[in-house]
């Protein structure tokens, strides 16, 4: 859907805006429009309204943040994303990538639903792969101003999403205790690993997901290609991040239980050399 809305908006001559570490398939689909893309820096691997807004230009047609963001898994407040949305020019769309919103506990979090739904320039997705764990049915869900909508329906494939992740969707989302539970198991272990890691020397990046992004030491004994071999070594393989993204750096997806404490112990004796 994302790569359906940019290619419905965006063209040749136009710009599209990110965030410095955003997810990179915006890159990739802006690129395949012929569009330029425009990077802001981020301050401390959060994405920077203040940034975004002075590199907007004439010739800007979208901005696209996912919040929580990928791969650093942090977040912008309700009140941040209004005032980016405030002060954007009307013909800009906001496109709100919000893949990991059902993760976020923080009370100043707020989803970009309501502004879809409100004005003529915001758009929402959300999927069924990460919370729901529907990864391989490649499904998931927008919410556009109609004008939007009914742009993008005339360039969708006929039966673009089949029968069996509509009905598998449809399911998980009455399965509310289960992915309560979910919920709950993260946040849980989000903290958890966080201190340990942090009580380690390591530095985690403040994540809202179901993820963790941890910056290793520039020693070459101890960086993050170092961590991913012993963690390799120890049947734990780490999601490399890619190229843009924050420098020396390792994502740990949150497991179950037992997964993450091997991740830990794995660390920790990693850092103490034994």
């Amino acid at each position: 859907m994302i790569q359906i809305l940019i290619h419905a908006y965006v063209g040749e001559g136009d710009e599209v805006l990110l965030s410095e570490y955003g997810f990179p398939l915006y890159r990739i689909f802006a690129i395949s429009q012929g569009a330029s893309v425009i990077s802001s820096a981020e301050v401390d691997c959060v994405t920077s309204v203040d940034h975004l807004l002075e590199c907007v230009t004439p010739k800007t047609k979208l901005v696209a943040i996912a919040n929580p963001n990928n791969p650093t898994g942090t977040y912008l407040s309700g009140s941040e994303v209004r005032r980016l949305h405030t002060n954007l020019p009307a013909h800009v769309l906001l496109l709100l990538d919000e893949a990991y919103a059902e993760y976020v506990t923080a009370e100043d979090f707020e989803s970009g639903l309501l502004w879809a739904t409100e004005t003529e320039n915001v758009v929402v997705a959300r999927t069924f792969s990460k919370l729901y764990g529907l990864a391989s049915l490649r499904i998931g869900w927008m919410l556009t101003p109609r004008r939007t909508f009914q742009t993008m329906q005339r360039l969708r494939i006929t039966f673009n999403a089949n029968g069996s992740a509509l009905a598998t969707a449809v399911a998980a989302l009455h399965d509310v205790k289960y992915t309560k539970h979910v919920q709950q198991h993260n946040q849980l272990w989000r903290n958890r690993m966080t201190d340990d890691l942090e009580a380690q020397g390591l530095n985690v990046i403040p994540s809202m997901t179901n993820f963790l992004l941890i910056q290793f030491p520039d020693e070459p004994k101890l960086n993050s290609d170092a961590a991913a071999n012993a963690l390799m070594d120890n049947g734990i393989i780490p999601r490399p991040v890619s190229a843009g993204s924050p420098t020396n750096c390792l994502r740990i997806t949150i497991g179950k239980s037992e997964e993450n404490q091997a991740v830990l112990n794995t660390l920790k004796q990693f850092i103490q050399g034994t």
